[in-house]
């Protein structure tokens, strides 16, 4: 484990198929998309040791990792479980149980980064509690096509514009649900807001595409075209605006540094 003084970093990163699906029966609603395993590996492990990047899942999660492969690698793993808190279950190197999402706040200080994996429990827990969990960059892996799922990614909402989040915050009837159908001009929302107490904007980009570039081999491209992998669309949600639910008030984020984001 890491030592640090300095204020880590909350993220999050998620795949989900048009409709805002994540899982299905314990496991991913789509085969492993090598391209994704790549993105997800490269943006969460540490470059160092002690590792200064942790990942923080739920048990179901973590059970669905096969078992050569976890904990996961060149980075610490956190994993919510009540059961294996209280009961005695043999702990492997790389893996701290904890029994509530809360208590990672105990250990947060090791580290410059710290990831929430999933799953739909974690993700609704952290977006329900913006304040506890301040989340600035969520990485998102859109995968283009529909699926059956059981789990999905919390209820989030859909807008063009800050105006019109502004407009909408206390208006829940005439706020748009989020559902990506497509990949094409307009399907995409610019910005994405959480319904919470606390709403935090979020404006959505392109992730660094020659980041991408460096993740992506010439067979995940063939496999796209010849459709044995889904397309896939890496996205990055930075939070763009906060509206603090105690006072009332709303504060907007600098016009330039939002902007400065479309560039990403």
């Amino acid at each position: 484990m890491a030592t640090t003084t300095s204020t880590p970093e909350f993220k999050m990163i998620v795949a989900l198929c048009r409709g805002g699906g994540i899982g299905y029966e314990g496991g991913l609603p789509w085969s492993k998309i090598a391209r994704d395993l790549r993105f997800f590996s490269e943006m969460t492990r540490s470059r160092v040791f002690p590792y200064n990047s942790a990942v923080v899942m739920g048990r179901k999660t973590w059970e669905s990792i096969p078992e050569n492969a976890r904990p996961l690698p060149f980075r610490d793993n956190f994993v919510v479980s009540a059961l294996h808190t209280t009961t005695f279950v043999p702990t492997p190197p790389g893996v701290t149980f904890i029994p509530n999402l809360s208590e990672i706040h105990k250990y947060a200080m090791n580290y410059e980064h710290i990831w929430f994996i999933g799953g739909a429990s974690i993700y609704e827990q952290v977006v329900a509690n913006q304040d506890s969990f301040p989340v600035n960059d969520i990485y998102i892996t859109f995968v283009d096509e529909e699926y059956e799922c059981d789990t999905g990614f919390p209820l989030t909402f859909q807008y063009q514009s800050v105006e019109e989040w502004e407009s909408h915050m206390n208006d829940l009837p005439n706020r748009a649900i989020w559902c990506w159908t497509g990949t094409g001009v307009g399907t995409i929302p610019k910005y994405i807001s959480f319904f919470s107490d606390n709403s935090r904007l979020f404006r959505v980009t392109d992730v660094d595409r020659d980041f991408v570039a460096s993740i992506t081999r010439p067979n995940d491209l063939k496999a796209i075209q010849e459709r044995r992998v889904p397309d896939t669309v890496f996205l990055l949600a930075r939070s763009a605006c906060v509206r603090p639910h105690t006072t009332g008030a709303f504060r907007r984020a600098p016009r330039s540094g939002i902007e400065s984001d479309a560039h990403h």
